[in-house]
């Protein structure tokens, strides 16, 4: 079975590159791409992915606030946060609007490169009900 990804970043260079990342892999299937927060909201109604990949810092609707209306909408998808906020009051946030996994865009000292990863983290978080990066500084109070 192909799992259905929504992609949403403002920034059209990591949209195309995790895109280009996922073509790869033929289980993954790239159903769509938002720019914002409130055209993604719009497109996990139309299309219902499976997985959303999800920036938090958009124009329009944050990521937070996007996250917390498609999971209200559908509380079976699934969405990973993919961001460079680290903070914990951030990360806590968009735990309790509704994300099932958090990873920072920035990894260092990983064993994985950052595709490899960003491709674990996405299988991993249709399998478990929350999946943080390993790496982020902080510890996030979980909200649920």
């Amino acid at each position: 079975m192909t799992m259905k990804i929504l992609l949403v970043d403002d920034h059209e260079i990591m949209r195309e590159g995790i895109c280009a990342l996922l073509r790869k892999h033929p289980e993954m299937e790239v159903v769509g791409q938002a720019a914002d927060g409130r055209m993604a909201v719009d497109m996990a109604k139309e299309i219902r992915p499976d997985v959303v990949v999800m920036d938090i810092g958009m124009p329009n609707l944050n990521g937070i606030e996007a996250t917390r209306q498609m999971t209200t909408e559908n509380p079976h998808l699934k969405v990973m946060a993919l961001s460079t906020h680290s903070d914990g009051t951030v990360v806590a946030k968009m735990i309790k609007a509704g994300a099932t996994g958090y990873m920072l865009k920035e990894l260092k000292y990983s064993l994985f490169s950052i595709p490899k990863y960003l491709l674990y983290k996405i299988v991993a978080v249709t399998n478990y009900p929350i999946l943080f990066s390993s790496l982020l500084p902080c510890k996030a109070t979980v909200f649920r």
